[in-house]
């Protein structure tokens, strides 16, 4: 089903976050840990079902879909890991990893994973969120959670930011040891 005409545009004030970051000054000095770690979000297609998309960490860096280490302005880290808090507090789907379905006319839509520490600054269990076949200007539920019938706003926008971070993103070409590297502290999930 596509967006009911009375449903606003897409927007959020950290829009086009990844066009002001820059390159970090000293990528070898940067190691990603599971306590420096704000969230992560991983891609799921049927081409790529290990796919990777972007995970920011402690203090204002984010790892994108290349590999890329990255100093994000302090006002975009600051909202967008806010965001990413604040599905702690949305209800479970009851779906396997907690999944939001959009509702498509077509299969096999993509799925991404975001990863959020139950306590931040810890080593703690990650909580999951997914949402499956996200696209800017869709949220109509394919089936309702709850009383729910359209995507929460908080994912609409955090996943319309997230998706920022696959800017420039070309399969083969990622470096795959920093990838691998944050991809380790997730513990396997």
């Amino acid at each position: 089903m596509p967006a009911s005409s009375s449903s606003p545009p897409w927007s959020s004030q950290y829009e086009n976050w990844y066009q002001r970051t820059s390159l970090h000054p000293s990528p070898s000095t940067f190691t990603p840990t599971r306590e420096s770690l704000v969230f992560s979000v991983l891609r799921s297609t049927p081409v790529d079902p290990e796919g990777y998309t972007v995970s920011f960490f402690k203090p204002n860096i984010a790892v994108d879909a290349m590999g890329r280490i990255l100093d994000v302005k302090e006002d975009d880290f600051t909202g967008i890991s806010n965001l990413a808090q604040q599905t702690l507090n949305l209800p479970q789907t009851g779906r396997f990893r907690n999944t939001w379905v959009i509702a498509h006319d077509r299969t096999s839509q993509p799925i991404d994973r975001l990863l959020v520490p139950n306590v931040p600054g810890e080593v703690s269990e990650l909580s999951q969120t997914s949402v499956q076949g996200y696209e800017k200007g869709l949220k109509n539920l394919k089936t309702a959670v709850g009383d729910i019938h359209e995507l929460p706003a908080v994912l609409n926008e955090l996943f319309g930011l997230v998706a920022e971070g696959r800017t420039g993103y070309t399969k083969g070409e990622e470096d795959v040891q920093v990838i691998a590297k944050v991809k380790d502290i997730l513990g396997g999930i």
